[in-house]
């Protein structure tokens, strides 16, 4: 198999709240090890994360820079620094004089993994409301901790824990399995970005035998309610957008004009039609100002895209047996390219027939690269009546977004004959 690839350590993000980070002066945070005959350190909720990640978990105070003196050192505002080294060195904490290497972010004082240094990932997860969002990353989350661990005998983890938007959605899978119950929807911030993303840590071995090194890729996934980018006031202040190296833009079939009688025959309110539109052109708008995705030569926004036709298990009935849209993923430790364009082309042509030809033209005027993809998340469609699952979930080809986006920044590798498009 290929040897999937790092990235330079130039332009490097904190995966948690998406400030660039100097990897040589970052901040770091007691380690609960204090020096002999000190008493250890008490933890408590962080200020910084509670303002910037709605985080008010406790957690061991960060190491602050003192005068020799012992005073703090404190910014125009007051506010103390953090004594600060370079990542994967180490300090004395201030307080109880014991040696910590535990890196934070010196802006929102989240962990900051040792792996950084070989480049991270940051993909922005965008949809309107009912898209089927938070069920696609929930189920996401399963794939990638489990079945693509697995299907590219690798090694993935979440680095900092359990915490934040991965929390919740262990959680929301948990209920989903034992009570058949489908997750909420994500709440409108307003335009603050007030949660923790899930951040997870791609490990793999680079050669073989005594000679392989052992490598990593920081992933951060980031949920984002429609509403905050459909209202462009609030869509300025997403700024882990701004930062994002891709998006995936979740859409609900049953939102396009053609689908629309259907979805009330199901009982399905399809919302508001111009929704998904208004979202296209707040997402466009953000990424047009952003460092990582500015307008090219052409006009287009130039950033991985990949367009998400959620719910697609309720029109597999309209396709033919052979469809690529109805055809199972192959476990193959490769991102098929021919495979995705094949589906993509089908899926334009059924976008046509379900009155999304506006939808098409916009991502076609506004984006350099996007790919369409079709997956169910669930298997089967849910009572949509009772908000409950039927039985327990069977996604359908719910990483081949993740794993477009991840082979077009040259990690995951490709079939030997791929070509981009």
């Amino acid at each position: 198999m290929a040897l999937f690839k790092t990235k330079s350590s130039q332009g490097i993000a904190c995966p948690y709240c998406f400030v660039p980070v100097d990897i040589r002066s970052v901040g770091f945070r007691c380690s609960g090890q204090p020096a002999a005959g000190n008493l250890e350190c008490v933890e408590y909720p962080d200020p910084q994360r509670e303002d910037i990640l709605n985080d008010n978990k406790p957690v061991l105070p960060p190491v602050l820079r003192r005068t020799p003196s012992g005073q703090h050192v404190v910014d125009d505002r007051e506010r103390p620094l953090l004594e600060t080294s370079a990542l994967n060195s180490a300090v004395t904490c201030d307080r109880c004089q014991g040696r910590t290497s535990t890196a934070i972010c010196v802006h929102c004082h989240s962990p900051l993994p040792a792996e950084l240094t070989d480049g991270g990932i940051t993909i922005g997860v965008v949809g309107a409301r009912n898209s089927g969002k938070t069920v696609l990353l929930t189920m996401l989350d399963q794939q990638l901790m489990f079945k693509m661990a697995e299907r590219f005998q690798v090694s993935i983890d979440h680095p900092g824990g359990t915490v934040g938007l991965a929390d919740k959605l262990s959680s929301f899978r948990g209920n989903m399995e034992s009570r058949l119950e489908l997750p909420p929807q994500t709440q409108a911030s307003g335009g603050l970005h007030r949660q923790p993303p899930s951040v997870y840590r791609w490990k793999w071995l680079d050669g073989s035998g005594r000679s392989a090194k052992s490598r990593s890729r920081i992933i951060s996934i980031y949920d984002t309610a429609g509403e905050d980018v459909a209202n462009l006031s609030a869509a300025m202040g997403q700024h882990h957008l701004k930062s994002a190296n891709a998006i995936m833009f979740v859409v609900d079939p049953f939102s396009f004009p053609e689908n629309r009688y259907r979805a009330r025959e199901k009982g399905i309110d399809p919302g508001n039609e111009q929704l998904t539109s208004d979202v296209l052109d707040g997402l466009s708008t953000v990424l047009s100002q952003s460092a990582t995705a500015a307008r090219g030569s052409n006009g287009k926004v130039d950033i991985p895209v990949a367009v998400v036709i959620s719910k697609i298990d309720a029109f597999w009935d309209d396709f033919e047996a052979q469809s690529p849209l109805r055809r199972i993923a192959p476990p193959t430790p490769y991102f098929d390219e021919e495979e995705s364009i094949t589906a993509h082309h089908h899926l334009e042509a059924m976008m046509r027939e379900w009155g999304a030809t506006s939808i098409l033209n916009k991502l076609q005027a506004e984006f350099s690269q996007y790919r369409l993809f079709g997956v169910s998340a669930l298997g089967e469609e849910p009572d949509y009546s009772a908000g409950s699952l039927k039985s327990n979930v069977r996604p359908s080809r719910i990483a081949d977004p993740l794993l477009w986006i991840l082979n077009r920044e040259n990690f995951v590798p490709g079939t030997p004959t791929q070509r981009h498009g």
